[in-house]
């Protein structure tokens, strides 16, 4: 097991790995569309999975200095704080 300190925001490349692969698995249900890492002006990584239809957010993830966060596609936080991506993902179980 290792530990990452959270002394940066923003995902990185191996949290963007798993949120494709959750992404996939929603798609592959027919409960989500596309993935969308995105990387800020600032450098900060962000990933956002689409609905079905590809035309709005269903969830967006991200990393601040209090944790890993996921809100909804009305921008409400559905977990906030987390200090690994595992806790996030819980709320799609």
């Amino acid at each position: 097991m290792s530990i990452v300190a959270l002394d940066r925001a923003g995902l990185n490349a191996t949290d963007v790995s798993i949120l494709t692969a959750l992404s996939y698995k929603l798609s592959s249900e027919g409960l989500a569309g596309a993935c969308v890492p995105a990387t800020m002006d600032d450098g900060q990584c962000l990933v956002a999975i689409l609905n079905p239809g590809n035309n709005d957010i269903l969830f967006g993830f991200g990393r601040d200095l209090k944790g890993y966060y996921v809100f909804d596609w009305d921008g409400r936080p559905m977990a906030e704080g987390c200090t690994h991506i595992a806790q996030i993902l819980t709320v799609f179980k």
